[in-house]
Protein backbone atom coordinates (compact mmCIF):
# COMPACT_ATOMS: atom_id res chain seq x y z
CA UNK A 1 0.00 0.00 0.00
CA UNK A 2 1.30 3.26 -1.01
CA UNK A 3 1.91 6.33 1.39
CA UNK A 4 -0.30 8.44 -0.08
CA UNK A 5 -3.18 5.51 0.86
CA UNK A 6 -2.25 4.61 3.71
CA UNK A 7 -2.28 8.34 5.05
CA UNK A 8 -5.59 8.84 3.36
CA UNK A 9 -7.09 5.67 5.48
CA UNK A 10 -5.75 7.07 8.66
CA UNK A 11 -7.22 10.08 8.09
CA UNK A 12 -10.87 8.58 7.85
CA UNK A 13 -10.10 6.51 10.71
CA UNK A 14 -9.14 9.16 12.37
CA UNK A 15 -12.11 11.85 11.57
CA UNK A 16 -14.35 9.03 13.59
CA UNK A 17 -12.50 8.71 16.72
CA UNK A 18 -13.50 9.73 19.85
CA UNK A 19 -10.93 11.42 21.73
CA UNK A 20 -13.26 11.32 25.11
CA UNK A 21 -11.77 8.70 28.17
CA UNK A 22 -14.18 5.67 29.00
CA UNK A 23 -14.82 3.78 31.53
CA UNK A 24 -12.55 1.15 30.18
CA UNK A 25 -12.23 -0.65 33.15
CA UNK A 26 -14.53 -1.30 35.35
CA UNK A 27 -15.05 0.64 38.33
CA UNK A 28 -16.20 -1.73 40.66
CA UNK A 29 -13.15 -4.07 40.30
CA UNK A 30 -10.81 -2.00 42.23
CA UNK A 31 -10.04 -2.26 45.64
CA UNK A 32 -11.70 0.67 47.64
CA UNK A 33 -8.91 2.15 49.67
CA UNK A 34 -5.67 1.02 48.78
CA UNK A 35 -3.92 3.50 45.85
CA UNK A 36 -0.95 3.48 44.13
CA UNK A 37 1.46 6.65 43.04
CA UNK A 38 2.22 6.53 39.20
CA UNK A 39 5.14 8.75 38.02
CA UNK A 40 6.05 9.12 34.34
CA UNK A 41 10.05 8.96 34.26
CA UNK A 42 10.14 8.93 30.14
CA UNK A 43 12.62 10.60 28.39
CA UNK A 44 13.24 11.74 24.71
CA UNK A 45 14.24 9.57 21.70
CA UNK A 46 14.51 9.44 18.11
CA UNK A 47 15.20 5.84 17.64
CA UNK A 48 11.18 3.86 17.16
CA UNK A 49 13.17 1.02 18.94
CA UNK A 50 13.86 2.71 22.43
CA UNK A 51 11.72 2.01 24.87
CA UNK A 52 12.25 5.45 26.28
CA UNK A 53 8.51 5.77 27.98
CA UNK A 54 8.67 4.63 31.54
CA UNK A 55 5.86 4.80 33.77
CA UNK A 56 6.65 3.29 37.38
CA UNK A 57 3.57 2.24 39.62
CA UNK A 58 4.47 1.80 43.58
CA UNK A 59 2.33 1.57 46.89
CA UNK A 60 2.85 0.70 50.33
CA UNK A 61 1.20 -2.65 51.33
CA UNK A 62 0.15 -3.38 47.59
CA UNK A 63 0.31 -7.03 46.73
CA UNK A 64 -2.74 -7.85 44.32
CA UNK A 65 -3.05 -5.89 40.60
CA UNK A 66 -3.85 -6.87 37.17
CA UNK A 67 -2.47 -5.95 34.12
CA UNK A 68 -4.96 -5.35 30.92
CA UNK A 69 -4.23 -5.21 27.29
CA UNK A 70 -7.22 -4.34 25.36
CA UNK A 71 -7.08 -3.45 20.99
CA UNK A 72 -6.82 0.33 20.66
CA UNK A 73 -10.56 1.83 20.21
CA UNK A 74 -10.23 3.01 16.56
CA UNK A 75 -9.49 -1.17 15.30
CA UNK A 76 -11.00 -1.69 12.17
CA UNK A 77 -11.23 -4.95 10.50
CA UNK A 78 -10.20 -3.19 7.16
CA UNK A 79 -7.18 -0.55 9.38
CA UNK A 80 -3.79 -0.59 7.48
CA UNK A 81 -1.24 -2.28 9.88
CA UNK A 82 2.56 -1.25 9.92
CA UNK A 83 4.39 -3.60 12.15
CA UNK A 84 8.05 -3.55 10.62
CA UNK A 85 10.80 -2.20 12.76
CA UNK A 86 12.32 0.85 12.06
CA UNK A 87 15.63 1.40 13.12
CA UNK A 88 16.11 5.06 11.68
CA UNK A 89 18.23 7.29 14.06
CA UNK A 90 19.36 4.40 16.09
CA UNK A 91 22.67 3.44 17.89
CA UNK A 92 22.73 0.06 19.60
CA UNK A 93 26.79 -0.85 18.97
CA UNK A 94 27.23 -0.10 22.60
CA UNK A 95 24.48 -1.98 24.12
CA UNK A 96 26.08 -5.03 25.83
CA UNK A 97 26.04 -8.32 24.27
CA UNK A 98 26.63 -11.59 26.04
CA UNK A 99 27.02 -15.27 24.09
CA UNK A 100 24.86 -17.73 23.95
CA UNK A 101 24.03 -21.46 22.42
CA UNK A 102 20.68 -20.74 20.33
CA UNK A 103 18.31 -23.36 20.94
CA UNK A 104 14.34 -23.01 19.48
CA UNK A 105 11.46 -25.32 20.71
CA UNK A 106 8.45 -26.47 21.60
CA UNK A 107 8.30 -26.74 25.57
CA UNK A 108 4.46 -27.64 25.59
CA UNK A 109 1.64 -28.28 23.36
CA UNK A 110 -1.77 -30.19 24.37
CA UNK A 111 -4.27 -28.12 21.78
CA UNK A 112 -5.27 -26.12 24.30
CA UNK A 113 -2.38 -23.85 25.31
CA UNK A 114 0.95 -24.06 23.57
CA UNK A 115 4.42 -22.48 24.93
CA UNK A 116 7.70 -21.97 23.00
CA UNK A 117 10.75 -21.20 24.04
CA UNK A 118 13.78 -19.18 22.24
CA UNK A 119 17.47 -18.95 23.11
CA UNK A 120 19.10 -16.71 21.30
CA UNK A 121 22.98 -16.31 20.07
CA UNK A 122 23.31 -13.01 22.30
CA UNK A 123 21.80 -11.11 24.44
CA UNK A 124 22.25 -7.67 26.93
CA UNK A 125 21.91 -9.71 29.66
CA UNK A 126 24.42 -12.52 31.66
CA UNK A 127 21.82 -14.46 33.01
CA UNK A 128 20.77 -18.17 33.13
CA UNK A 129 17.11 -17.95 34.63
CA UNK A 130 16.09 -21.72 34.81
CA UNK A 131 12.34 -22.10 33.01
CA UNK A 132 10.11 -25.11 33.81
CA UNK A 133 7.09 -26.17 31.62
CA UNK A 134 5.39 -28.92 33.07
CA UNK A 135 8.18 -31.50 34.25
CA UNK A 136 10.80 -30.30 31.38
CA UNK A 137 13.36 -27.54 32.49
CA UNK A 138 15.17 -25.25 30.03
CA UNK A 139 18.32 -23.16 31.40
CA UNK A 140 18.88 -19.67 30.12
CA UNK A 141 16.17 -19.33 27.62
CA UNK A 142 15.39 -15.28 26.29
CA UNK A 143 11.86 -15.80 24.96
CA UNK A 144 8.82 -17.49 25.95
CA UNK A 145 5.39 -17.36 24.08
CA UNK A 146 2.35 -18.55 25.31
CA UNK A 147 -0.51 -19.43 22.32
CA UNK A 148 -3.89 -20.00 22.97
CA UNK A 149 -5.82 -22.40 20.07
CA UNK A 150 -8.62 -20.30 18.26
CA UNK A 151 -10.49 -22.50 16.04
CA UNK A 152 -7.75 -25.41 15.85
CA UNK A 153 -5.13 -22.55 15.17
CA UNK A 154 -2.42 -21.18 17.48
CA UNK A 155 -2.75 -17.40 18.70
CA UNK A 156 -0.05 -15.85 20.37
CA UNK A 157 -1.41 -13.90 23.18
CA UNK A 158 1.65 -13.50 25.89
CA UNK A 159 5.21 -13.40 25.88
CA UNK A 160 8.31 -13.53 28.44
CA UNK A 161 11.70 -12.19 28.30
CA UNK A 162 13.66 -14.04 31.39
CA UNK A 163 16.62 -12.38 31.32
CA UNK A 164 15.34 -8.75 32.29
CA UNK A 165 11.71 -9.86 33.32
CA UNK A 166 9.97 -7.44 30.76
CA UNK A 167 6.36 -9.02 29.38
CA UNK A 168 4.40 -8.04 26.74
CA UNK A 169 0.09 -9.40 26.32
CA UNK A 170 -2.37 -8.70 23.56
CA UNK A 171 -5.93 -9.91 22.78
CA UNK A 172 -6.61 -12.27 20.48
CA UNK A 173 -7.38 -10.74 16.86
CA UNK A 174 -10.32 -8.95 16.17
CA UNK A 175 -13.28 -11.01 13.83
CA UNK A 176 -11.73 -9.61 10.89
CA UNK A 177 -8.30 -9.64 11.43
CA UNK A 178 -5.32 -12.28 11.03
CA UNK A 179 -2.90 -11.15 13.45
CA UNK A 180 -1.89 -8.01 15.39
CA UNK A 181 0.96 -6.18 16.93
CA UNK A 182 2.68 -6.19 20.61
CA UNK A 183 3.42 -2.88 21.63
CA UNK A 184 4.05 -1.54 25.39
CA UNK A 185 5.62 -4.20 27.79
CA UNK A 186 5.54 -4.43 31.21
CA UNK A 187 6.98 -5.38 34.38
CA UNK A 188 5.62 -7.26 37.51
CA UNK A 189 7.59 -7.74 41.22
CA UNK A 190 10.14 -5.84 42.87
CA UNK A 191 12.17 -3.30 40.29
CA UNK A 192 15.88 -2.06 40.23
CA UNK A 193 17.61 -0.26 37.29
CA UNK A 194 20.40 -1.46 35.63
CA UNK A 195 20.29 0.74 32.36
CA UNK A 196 16.99 0.63 32.68
CA UNK A 197 14.41 -0.87 34.54
CA UNK A 198 14.55 -4.72 34.79
CA UNK A 199 12.81 -6.95 37.23
CA UNK A 200 15.14 -9.71 38.08
CA UNK A 201 13.76 -13.33 37.98
CA UNK A 202 15.64 -16.15 39.37
CA UNK A 203 13.47 -18.45 38.41
CA UNK A 204 10.30 -19.26 36.43
CA UNK A 205 7.90 -22.26 36.51
CA UNK A 206 4.72 -22.85 34.54
CA UNK A 207 1.51 -24.19 34.40
CA UNK A 208 0.21 -24.84 31.39
CA UNK A 209 -3.08 -26.35 31.88
CA UNK A 210 -4.16 -23.75 34.65
CA UNK A 211 -1.86 -21.19 32.26
CA UNK A 212 0.00 -19.97 35.79
CA UNK A 213 3.47 -18.33 36.42
CA UNK A 214 5.33 -18.46 39.19
CA UNK A 215 8.38 -16.53 39.36
CA UNK A 216 11.01 -16.08 41.74
CA UNK A 217 13.01 -13.04 42.26
CA UNK A 218 16.64 -11.88 43.26
CA UNK A 219 15.42 -10.16 46.84
CA UNK A 220 14.09 -13.90 47.95
CA UNK A 221 10.30 -12.47 47.10
CA UNK A 222 7.65 -14.60 44.37
CA UNK A 223 4.65 -14.11 43.02
CA UNK A 224 1.97 -16.16 40.82
CA UNK A 225 0.89 -14.46 37.53
CA UNK A 226 -2.35 -16.28 35.79
CA UNK A 227 -4.33 -15.54 33.09
CA UNK A 228 -7.51 -14.57 33.88
CA UNK A 229 -9.25 -13.63 30.87
CA UNK A 230 -8.29 -14.24 26.68
CA UNK A 231 -10.44 -13.51 24.34
CA UNK A 232 -11.08 -11.31 20.70
CA UNK A 233 -11.81 -8.26 23.40
CA UNK A 234 -8.80 -8.43 25.97
CA UNK A 235 -5.91 -10.15 27.98
CA UNK A 236 -5.90 -10.17 31.52
CA UNK A 237 -3.39 -11.01 33.84
CA UNK A 238 -3.73 -10.98 37.68
CA UNK A 239 -0.50 -10.80 39.89
CA UNK A 240 -0.28 -11.84 43.53
CA UNK A 241 2.81 -11.02 45.43
CA UNK A 242 3.88 -12.49 48.16
CA UNK A 243 4.98 -9.71 49.65
CA UNK A 244 4.36 -6.03 49.38
CA UNK A 245 7.53 -4.37 47.81
CA UNK A 246 9.12 -1.90 50.11
CA UNK A 247 6.91 1.41 50.13
CA UNK A 248 8.29 4.25 47.67
CA UNK A 249 9.77 1.17 45.48
CA UNK A 250 8.43 -0.02 42.22
CA UNK A 251 5.73 -3.16 42.45
CA UNK A 252 5.14 -2.85 38.41
CA UNK A 253 6.15 -0.64 35.95
CA UNK A 254 5.04 -0.14 32.20
CA UNK A 255 7.95 0.35 29.02
CA UNK A 256 6.98 2.48 25.78
CA UNK A 257 7.70 3.79 23.07
CA UNK A 258 6.97 7.74 21.71
CA UNK A 259 9.27 9.58 19.09
CA UNK A 260 6.40 11.66 17.98
CA UNK A 261 2.52 11.92 17.62
CA UNK A 262 2.48 9.91 15.00
CA UNK A 263 5.25 7.63 15.58
CA UNK A 264 4.71 5.86 19.37
CA UNK A 265 3.28 2.47 20.76
CA UNK A 266 1.75 4.85 23.42
CA UNK A 267 0.91 9.14 23.10
CA UNK A 268 -1.24 9.28 25.89
CA UNK A 269 -1.01 8.69 29.80
CA UNK A 270 -4.62 8.06 31.73
CA UNK A 271 -4.86 7.41 35.40
CA UNK A 272 -8.51 7.04 37.55
CA UNK A 273 -7.58 9.02 41.10
CA UNK A 274 -10.54 6.65 42.75
CA UNK A 275 -13.90 4.30 42.34
CA UNK A 276 -16.22 6.45 40.84
CA UNK A 277 -14.22 9.02 39.92
CA UNK A 278 -13.71 10.23 36.08
CA UNK A 279 -10.44 9.55 34.53
CA UNK A 280 -7.50 11.85 34.07
CA UNK A 281 -5.46 12.11 31.37
CA UNK A 282 -2.30 14.02 30.01
CA UNK A 283 -0.03 13.50 26.98
CA UNK A 284 3.21 12.19 27.19
CA UNK A 285 5.83 14.68 27.33
CA UNK A 286 9.28 12.85 27.32
CA UNK A 287 11.73 15.06 29.14
CA UNK A 288 9.33 15.93 31.67
CA UNK A 289 8.52 14.05 34.69
CA UNK A 290 5.01 13.51 36.29
CA UNK A 291 3.41 12.43 39.26
CA UNK A 292 -0.49 11.22 40.31
CA UNK A 293 -1.81 8.88 42.54
CA UNK A 294 -4.57 6.43 41.88
CA UNK A 295 -6.34 2.97 41.36
CA UNK A 296 -5.91 2.26 37.90
CA UNK A 297 -3.28 3.95 35.20
CA UNK A 298 -3.15 2.96 31.64
CA UNK A 299 -0.63 4.03 28.02
CA UNK A 300 -2.71 4.44 25.47
CA UNK A 301 -3.04 6.27 21.71
CA UNK A 302 -5.31 9.02 20.63
CA UNK A 303 -4.66 8.79 16.90
CA UNK A 304 -2.80 6.05 14.64
CA UNK A 305 0.74 5.38 14.36
CA UNK A 306 3.09 4.40 11.77
CA UNK A 307 4.60 2.19 14.18
CA UNK A 308 2.89 -1.33 15.39
CA UNK A 309 -0.62 0.63 14.51
CA UNK A 310 -2.61 -2.41 15.97
CA UNK A 311 -0.67 -2.66 19.49
CA UNK A 312 -3.18 -2.70 22.39
CA UNK A 313 -3.62 0.03 25.32
CA UNK A 314 -2.21 -1.39 28.11
CA UNK A 315 -3.04 -0.61 31.71
CA UNK A 316 -2.42 -1.58 35.57
CA UNK A 317 -5.47 -1.57 38.04
CA UNK A 318 -5.22 -2.73 41.47
CA UNK A 319 -7.22 -5.67 42.95
CA UNK A 320 -9.22 -6.21 45.89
Amino acid sequence: MSECVVGRSFARIGAVLTLAMAAWLPAEAFAETAAMRIQDLSQPTKCAEDDNVYVAVSGAGVRRFAVVAEHPRYMTPTMPDITAPDFTDCDMSADPKFTYQPFEGVLWDDGRTKVVGYRFASDWRPTQVPVTVGDRTVVGLHLLQMFHYLDGNPEEFLVTYPSDGYWRAKPLPPAGRKETAYGTSFLVGPLRTVGRPIAELTRIVIDPVARRYRLGFADGSTAELSVAEISRTRAELHVELSRAVAAGHPFAGMRSMYVTADNADATRLGWLPAPGAAWRDQPLNPGVASTADGIAVRLWRAGLSRHNTSAPETAIRLLD
